[in-house]
C-alpha cells in the first residue's frame, strides 16, 4: 500500500491497482473517509473487482468528485450486483452488529440496484440513500421482532413508489403505515387481544400478546387494591402531618448500614406476595439490561423472571438511592401529603421501559373500557372501571391520555399498594418509639408545621451553592411531579444561544482557540486508528497527508461551528413565541385542566417539539462511532477488525449506551431523559469520566440541553399527553412539517456549505502556528502572536467572501461575525527603553496578553501606533491572501468607553479567579497566568449573585440572581467545565473574561476584597 499510494494511479499495473482498491474499502471506505481524488473513491467502491478498477485507474483526473452516472453509466447487469454489494459494505459500519445483520443486506440489495440504476446524485447522496434503505429495515426489523418476511413484503410493496426524491420522512411514514397495517392484521389473528390504546399500544415484544380479562375480574382485582391504598395513604398523611420533622432528624443521624437494614425489612414486610430483596443499583431495570447485553452481546431471554419484576415497576426503590439522605424524606413528604392520584401516570411511567425491552410482558388487555384516576380522591371512585357505552367521553379521554386503560390500571394499583405499604412501615421503623398503629391515638396529637423539604442541591463542602440537573432529575423521582418550568425553559435555551455565538466569535478572534478546536477534531479522526496489523495510516505517513486531513477538519469545523448560531437561534425564537402566547392564551385565561388548548398555543407546542426532536438528531448523529474514534476509545477498535475487544465494566456500559443513543427505536424505547441520565452517571466516575472526550462531552452538553427542553414540554400536562396523538392528525402534521421545512430552508444551505480546498488550507496552517500568548513577552514571541492573528484574519476574510457569494450570510451570522466588535489584535512589538529599571508589577518576565494592553481597554489608534518591526514571514504554500488592507482594518478594536459600574465585594478565593479572568500585566495581583481550579470558578460565581447548575456533558449553566440588577442581567451564560482535568488553563481563562466582559460589561476594576 506504502508503495502505490502516493503513485500516478494511470501507471499502476493491473495488480498494484486491485491490491490498491482492496486495501482502501479495507481501511478507509467503511470509515466514511472523504478522499480529494475521485479516481480513489472509484478504486474503494470496486473493492476487488479488476475489470472495474482498471476502468477507475484510467479515469482522467477530475477537479471535483464526479458524479456516479459519469462513471458507470455503461455497467451491465453482473457488475450492478457487484457494485450493490460493494455500496452495502460501504454504507454499513463495520462496528455496528445490528445494521451489519446479513439479513437487512439482503433485503436491501435489489433496492440499491434500483438506485445505482437512477443514475441520480453523487457519491454522497446515494451513500446516504443506501443507508436511509438500511436503517428503514433496520427500524421495521426490530418492529417486527426479527420477522424477515414481514420486513420483506413491507419494504417490496413501499419500494414499488420509491423515487429519488422520496424524502426519508416520506419514507419512514409510508413504512410505518404498512407496519400499523400488518400490525392490524396480526391482532385480527390473535383475537384483538392487543393494545390500541393507552401507554403501552403497540408495546408487546414479538408474538406475547397480552394476556385477556374480563371486566368482572378487573374489577375484583382492583377494589380490594384501591381500598388498601388509600387506608395505607391516609395512615401516611396523619404520620408526616404530626411527625415528619423528627423524621427527618432521626434519618439524617442513621449510618449507610443502618439505612440499609431499615429498607430492606420494610421491604420485606410488604412481600404479598413475596420478592426478593431491594435491588443494589440505582435504575436496576436498566442495569439489569446493561448487564444483558455487556460487551455487545445480548443474552436474550424471554422475559424475565418473577423475581426480576420489581426492578421493573418500582425502580425507584433501590439501595444506592435510598440509602441517600434526600430520596426517602423526599418521597415519604411527597406521598404523605398529596393525594395517591397525582403520582398515578407517573408511578405507571417506569414500567414502560420495562415492556419495551422485553423485562416484562404487558399487562392484561379488555377493549372497550377504561379506568379514571385522575380528580378520584376516594377508594369508591379511584381506579373505576368505565365501559365505553356507557361514557362516550371515555374514549377520547383514553386516547388523550388522561385515563388508561384497564391492564394500566391494575398496574398502577398494584405499584401503589406495595409502596404505600413500604413507606408506612419506614416510618414506624425509623419512628419506633412512638406509638403510630393506634389511628385514633395518632388523630389525637396536633399536627405540626411543614418542615422544610431536604434536598442534596444545597451549599456543599466548597461553600457553592452548585445544583445538578442529575440531581434535580433523581429526586423529582421522588417528589411531587414537576410542571412546566417557562421561566426555565427560556432561560436555557438563551444561555445556549449567547454560548454559540460566543463559541463561534472567539473562533473568529483568537488563534488560540481556534487551533485548540481543530486539533480536538483532528484526533478523533478514523485514519488515526491502526489496522489490524497495528500500523498507522498512510495519510499520517507525510506532512502533506497530515495537512490535506487537517484541512478537512477546517470544513468539518466550520460546517459545525457556524450552522449552531441559526440552529439555536431558531430553537430560542420558537421558544419566545411559546412563552408569549403562553401567557396571553394560557395563563391569563383561566384554562382548566379538561379543556383543550387554544388552537394557536397548541401549534406553538407542536412546532416546538417537532423542532426539537429533529434537531437532538444532529448531535446524536453518528455518536457511536465518535465515540469509537475518540482518543479514550481509539485503543479498542481496529480498522478491518472484525472480533470485538473484551469490553469490561463502564467501558461495556458506556459504549452500550452511546449505541442505543445513536439508534432511533431503541433512543424512542428507552427515552432520551434516560440514555442522558445514565451518561451522566457514567461521566461522573472517575473511570467514566476518562472515557469521553471534550469534543463528546460537549456533543452531550447539546443532548442534554435538548433533553431537558423536551422534558420541560412534557411537564405540561394534562395537555402534553394529547400532543402526541394531535401530531398524528394529518392537517396538523403537515403543518408542523411546512414549519420546520422553513427552519431547514436557511439551515440546510449552511451545513452542506463546504469551504474551497485553498480556504481550509489557510484555516489549517493555524494548527501548526504558535500563538504563545501565555508566555513571556518578546519579540519572537509577538511577531508569531501577530502572525497567527493575520492567518486567522486572512482565513475569515475569504471564509465570509465564499458565504456570501452563495447569499448565506443570514442575520444572525451578520450579528455575529459582521456586525460584532472587532477583534482585539496584538501591537507590535517596541523595544523598551534600555535602562535599569527596579524590578516590580512590571516586570517583563510577566505575560502581556496583546502586547501588555489589558483587555477592554482603549488600545492606541493607527496614527499612535509605532511603526511594526519585521514581521516574521508566515508559509502560506501558495494560498492567495486577501489583500492586507482589508486584514489591517482588523487589526486595532476601538473599545467604546464603558459606564460606571458596580463593584462586587469578594473573598479572597473569588477575587483571585476573577484577577486571573480579567488578567493585567500591569497592576494586577496575580504576578503570573496560571490555571484556575473549576471548583474555584464555580464559587467565585456564585459570590457574585449566579445560581450555578450542572446540565449534562461539561456545560454548566449560570443564572443571574435577584441581588444582580440591570438589563443585562436578565440572562444567564453557560461555560464548558474542562474536560477531562477539571482545571481552566489561562487561555481558556482569557476567553471566559472576555465573554463575561461581552455580557455583563466586566472587568477587573469590577472587583474588590471584602473585609475579613
Amino acid at each position: 500500500m506504502d508503495e502505490t499510494s502516493g503513485a500516478d494511479f494511470n501507471k499502476l499495473t493491473m495488480a498494484q491497482g486491485e491490491e490498491v482498491a482492496r486495501r482502501m474499502i479495507e481501511a478507509e471506505y467503511r470509515q466514511g473517509i472523504q478522499v480529494d481524488d475521485p479516481r480513489m473513491t472509484g478504486l474503494k467502491t470496486m473493492g476487488d473487482n479488476p475489470e472495474l478498477a482498471r476502468r477507475m485507474m484510467r479515469t482522467p483526473q477530475l477537479d471535483s468528485h464526479p458524479r456516479w452516472e459519469d462513471q458507470f453509466d455503461d455497467l451491465n447487469g453482473d457488475e450492478i450486483d457487484y457494485l450493490a454489494s460493494q455500496m452495502l459494505r460501504g454504507a454499513v459500519d463495520d462496528n455496528d452488529d445490528d445494521f451489519g445483520n446479513d439479513e437487512i443486506q439482503e433485503i436491501v440489495h435489489d433496492i440499491v440496484q434500483d438506485i445505482i440504476r437512477e443514475n441520480g446524485g453523487d457519491e454522497e447522496e446515494m451513500l446516504g440513500l443506501v443507508r436511509g434503505r438500511i436503517e428503514m429495515a433496520h427500524h421495521l426489523l426490530q418492529a417486527t421482532d426479527g420477522d424477515l418476511e414481514v420486513v420483506r413484503r413491507i419494504m417490496e410493496r413501499a419500494r414499488q413508489s420509491w423515487t429519488h426524491e422520496t424524502s426519508m420522512d416520506d419514507l419512514r411514514g409510508r413504512l410505518e403505515g404498512d407496519w400499523h397495517d400488518e400490525r392490524e392484521r396480526r391482532c385480527s389473528v390473535h383475537g384483538g387481544k392487543h393494545y390500541t390504546h393507552g401507554i403501552f399500544r403497540g408495546r408487546h415484544p414479538g408474538e406475547h400478546l397480552p394476556e385477556p380479562i374480563t371486566a368482572a375480574q378487573v374489577r375484583a382485582q382492583a377494589r380490594p387494591r384501591s381500598e388498601r391504598v388509600w387506608a395505607n395513604a391516609q395512615h401516611l398523611q396523619a404520620i408526616v402531618e404530626r411527625h415528619e420533622a423528627a423524621l427527618q432528624r432521626r434519618w439524617e443521624k442513621k449510618s449507610k448500614v443502618k439505612r440499609r437494614e431499615m429498607l430492606q425489612s420494610a421491604w420485606a414486610s410488604t412481600d404479598s406476595p413475596p420478592l426478593p430483596p431491594l435491588p443494589a443499583e440505582h435504575r436496576p431495570g436498566m442495569r439489569h439490561m446493561l448487564h444483558r447485553c455487556s460487551g455487545h452481546v445480548c443474552r436474550h431471554d424471554e422475559h424475565a423472571p418473577e423475581q426480576k419484576r420489581h426492578l421493573f415497576m418500582w425502580p425507584r426503590l433501590n439501595m444506592e438511592d435510598m440509602c441517600k439522605t434526600e430520596p426517602l424524606l423526599l418521597l415519604i413528604n411527597a406521598r404523605g401529603r398529596n393525594s395517591p392520584a397525582m403520582f398515578a401516570f407517573a408511578d405507571l411511567e417506569p414500567a414502560h421501559f420495562g415492556i419495551v425491552v422485553g423485562g416484562i410482558p404487558s399487562p392484561p388487555f379488555l377493549d372497550k373500557h377504561s379506568m379514571v384516576f385522575t380528580g378520584r380522591n376516594n377508594p369508591g371512585t379511584y381506579g373505576e372501571l368505565v365501559s365505553w357505552e356507557d361514557d362516550p367521553e371515555a374514549y377520547r379521554r383514553l386516547h388523550n391520555g388522561r385515563d388508561t386503560s384497564p391492564g394500566e390500571g391494575l398496574w398502577i394499583l398494584e405499584i401503589q399498594d406495595r409502596l404505600y405499604k413500604f413507606l408506612v412501615a419506614m416510618c414506624k421503623l425509623v419512628l419506633h418509639d412512638i406509638p403510630l398503629d393506634n389511628n385514633d391515638e395518632l388523630l389525637a396529637r396536633p399536627v405540626e408545621p411543614v418542615p422544610t423539604v431536604p434536598t442534596a442541591n444545597n451549599i456543599n463542602k466548597n461553600g457553592t451553592a452548585a445544583t445538578s440537573l442529575l440531581t434535580t432529575r433523581l429526586e423529582a423521582q421522588y417528589h411531587v411531579p414537576a410542571k412546566l418550568n417557562m421561566r426555565r425553559l427560556q432561560t436555557l435555551v438563551a444561555a445556549k444561544l449567547s454560548e454559540t455565538e460566543d463559541t463561534l466569535w472567539a473562533m473568529r478572534e483568537d488563534p488560540g482557540v481556534f487551533a485548540t478546536s481543530l486539533l480536538e477534531k483532528y484526533e478523533s479522526q478514523p485514519e488515526h486508528l491502526l489496522d489490524s496489523l497495528g500500523k498507522r495510516h498512510p495519510m499520517l505517513a507525510t506532512a502533506k497527508g497530515r495537512r490535506e486531513l487537517m484541512a478537512q477538519v477546517v470544513r468539518a469545523q466550520f460546517s459545525y461551528y457556524v450552522p449552531a448560531v441559526e440552529i439555536w437561534g431558531f430553537v430560542h425564537d420558537k421558544v419566545a413565541r411559546l412563552a408569549e402566547l403562553k401567557e396571553r392564551l394560557f395563563d391569563n385565561a383561566g384554562v382548566l385542566p379538561g379543556d383543550d388548548l387554544p388552537p394557536k398555543l397548541a401549534m406553538a407546542f407542536y412546532s416546538l417539539l417537532f423542532h426539537l426532536q429533529r434537531l437532538v438528531q444532529i448531535p446524536l448523529g453518528g455518536m457511536c462511532q465518535r465515540a469509537r474514534l475518540s482518543p479514550p476509545l481509539q485503543h479498542l477498535s481496529r480498522i478491518t477488525s472484525h472480533e470485538p475487544y473484551k469490553l469490561l465494566g463502564v467501558d461495556a456500559d458506556y459504549i452500550y449506551l452511546v449505541k442505543l443513543m445513536s439508534d432511533p427505536q431503541w433512543r424512542a424505547n428507552m427515552g432520551l431523559h434516560n440514555c442522558v441520565e445514565e451518561i451522566e452517571c457514567i461521566a461522573s466516575d472517575p473511570v467514566g469520566r476518562k472515557l469521553i472526550s471534550p469534543t463528546l462531552a460537549r456533543d452531550f452538553s447539546d443532548i442534554a440541553i435538548l433533553s431537558e427542553c423536551l422534558r420541560q414540554i412534557e411537564l405540561f400536562q394534562p395537555w402534553a399527553s394529547t400532543f402526541e396523538a394531535a401530531m398524528a392528525d394529518r392537517e396538523t402534521a403537515n403543518q408542523v412539517y411546512d414549519e420546520f421545512e422553513r427552519t431547514a430552508d436557511t439551515m440546510n444551505p449552511l451545513s452542506y456549505f463546504k469551504l474551497s480546498a485553498s480556504t481550509s488550507k489557510l484555516g489549517a496552517e493555524l494548527a501548526w502556528m504558535k500563538y504563545p500568548v501565555d508566555k513571556r513577552p518578546n519579540k519572537a514571541n509577538v511577531d508569531a502572536m501577530r502572525a497567527a492573528e493575520d492567518t486567522l484574519d486572512a482565513f475569515w476574510v475569504a471564509a465570509l467572501a465564499e458565504l456570501k457569494s452563495k447569499g448565506l450570510i443570514t442575520r444572525r451570522i451578520k450579528k455575529v461575525l459582521v456586525d460584532g466588535p472587532k477583534p482585539e489584535r496584538t501591537p507590535a512589538w517596541v523595544e523598551p527603553p534600555k535602562k535599569t529599571r527596579k524590578k516590580g508589577p512590571e516586570d517583563h518576565n510577566t505575560v502581556h496578553p496583546f502586547g501588555g494592553i489589558p483587555m477592554g481597554a482603549k488600545q492606541p489608534s493607527s496614527t499612535e501606533r509605532q511603526p511594526p518591526g519585521p514581521k516574521s514571514k508566515v508559509k502560506s504554500r501558495g494560498v492567495a491572501r486577501p489583500p492586507l488592507t482589508e486584514i489591517e482594518n482588523l487589526r486595532i478594536s476601538e473599545s467604546p468607553p464603558r459606564p460606571e459600574q458596580p463593584r462586587f465585594p469578594v473573598d479572597r478565593r473569588a477575587f483571585k479567579v476573577f484577577d486571573m479572568l480579567f488578567y493585567r500585566p500591569f497592576g494586577g495581583a496575580a504576578s503570573q497566568p496560571g490555571e484556575i481550579p473549576w471548583v474555584e470558578f464555580t464559587h467565585a460565581m456564585h459570590q457574585v449573585g449566579f445560581g450555578v447548575e450542572k446540565l449534562g456533558g461539561s456545560a454548566w449553566q449560570f443564572t443571574p440572581g435577584r441581588a444582580l440588577e440591570g438589563e443585562e442581567y436578565v440572562r444567564g451564560i453557560q461555560f464548558h467545565e474542562p474536560h477531562p482535568v477539571a482545571k481552566i488553563p489561562f487561555r481558556m481563562a482569557r476567553l471566559y473574561g472576555r465573554r463575561l466582559a461581552r455580557a455583563y460589561g466586566w472587568c477587573a476594576d469590577m472587583f474588590q476584597l471584602k473585609a475579613e
